[in-house]
């Protein structure tokens, strides 16, 4: 394979995480906006706040050294938001706040991580400019 097919892969792959990321914030914004409550989006927000610089690795977890609970890192992020104590939710919780959230039929969305950084993102950006407006 030449450098220039591996560069027009890379380019495709790029566009391909990019999409999946628009499409996440704007399922993100719309779940914060219609569906979610205050308490879970506070939740969300801090959780993102103390996670800093290791909240990408989140969303990439093959890039990542940081050991995760037995929910995953994507899991993790959707613990905390829907308990105050995220170290006991169960799986079961996970999967339902997905399906609720996101859709049974989009299941396979779980596992896109570009997808799933957006949601939360765009979710966070609706949380705050509804806190500013408060």
């Amino acid at each position: 394979m030449s450098q220039v097919d591996v560069a027009r892969l890379r380019k495709s792959l790029e566009g391909s995480e990019a999409e999946l990321y628009r499409e996440g914030r704007v399922e993100g914004f719309d779940w914060a906006s219609k569906i979610a409550e205050a308490p879970q989006l506070k939740r969300l927000w801090k959780y993102r706040q103390d996670a800093d610089e290791y909240w990408t690795a989140h969303f990439h977890e093959e890039n990542s050294s940081i050991q995760w609970s037995h929910l995953g890192p994507i899991g993790t992020v959707i613990a905390a938001i829907v308990s105050d104590d995220p170290e006991e939710v169960e799986p079961n919780e996970i999967s339902e706040f997905f399906d609720d959230a996101i859709g049974e039929e989009n299941v396979t969305l779980y596992d896109e991580g570009e997808f799933m950084r957006g949601f939360f993102e765009g979710a966070i950006e609706a949380w705050e400019q509804a806190v500013s407006m408060m």
